[in-house]
């Protein structure tokens, strides 16, 4: 579910611009690499834009000669919804344009209180339906898509959030804005046609690990093995199994229901190593 506002063009020489030339001063944009994490300051398809300071769910936006469209995913949190009509208004104006179509309909800026409420009562209804499928077990858990990186939502998130699209943002807010590396899969091909998986631990970064390794939007790939490799004194220095490593490291440190922190020395890996280590 997304909110969907087209900004159209005046005049007869329309022109293409490019979409860094329209994101201001407060803020940042950039494109989604295969793990759903922000490649910054890059555009792709899409290109999602946001707040500095609203560390949510991000605008996509595509700009042609004769329109600029934004997409607003839902839920997300009331901070941003805010912010995406204050961008559209600044959009607008940039334009010199006094009009903008929400869907098919021509609005005008004075509806925007409106839309605000509408976008906020259809983000309570959509993460109430997550949280019936939880409850009905239909999934155990649901991803949201974030502006930087995915955050699972279980049990323990939905508690915080309590239905509330203000505490959804405070929660996307929170966990987006933790300097960590948000540690993402690299899927590898053997000679003999084989898949194999490959997450990287670097001595010392704090870094944020699943609990089970997995490719997000592509389970259809069967991939055999699955490993973590070290990195210290600024060298690989070699990988073990990903279930080795499950097994022989502290998981406590909570990040989302499916992901915990993790910060490693170099004399743990090379311990880790010396029991554990595969040659791939």
């Amino acid at each position: 579910m997304a909110v969907e506002v087209t900004i159209k063009k005046k005049g007869f020489f329309k022109r293409k611009i490019e979409i860094p030339k329209i994101v201001f001063e407060d803020m940042g944009y950039g494109t989604m690499d295969d793990n759903w994490r922000l490649l910054e300051n890059e555009v792709g398809e899409p290109t999602i834009v946001y707040s500095h300071n609203v560390l949510e769910r991000g605008i996509e936006i595509v700009s042609e000669k004769e329109y600029i469209l934004l997409r607003l995913p839902l839920p997300t949190g009331e901070n941003e919804i805010r912010f995406f009509y204050e961008y559209v208004e600044r959009l607008c104006k940039y334009l010199k344009v006094d009009t903008f179509f929400r869907y098919e309909e021509e609005s005008y800026f004075d509806r925007i209180e409106d839309y605000i409420k509408w976008d906020i009562t259809a983000s309570i209804g959509a993460i109430s339906g997550m949280r019936e499928s939880i409850e009905k077990k239909e999934y155990e858990e649901m991803y949201i898509f974030g502006v930087l990186n995915p955050i699972t939502i279980g049990p323990k998130e939905l508690d915080f959030i309590d239905d509330s699209p203000k505490k959804l943002g405070e929660l996307l807010h929170n966990l987006q804005s933790v300097d960590a590396y948000y540690a993402g899969a690299k899927i590898y091909q053997r000679e003999n046609g084989t898949l194999f998986g490959m997450y990287v631990l670097t001595e010392n970064v704090k870094s944020v690990f699943p609990t089970k390794p997995l490719v997000i939007m592509n389970n259809d790939e069967k991939i055999e093995d699955w490993y973590v490799t070290f990195c210290y004194d600024d060298n690989i220095s070699g990988s073990i199994s990903y279930s080795d490593f499950i097994s022989n490291v502290d998981q406590s440190d909570y990040y989302d229901a499916t992901h915990f922190y993790i910060t490693l020395e170099k004399e743990k890996m090379k311990e880790l190593l010396e029991k554990y280590k595969k040659e791939i």
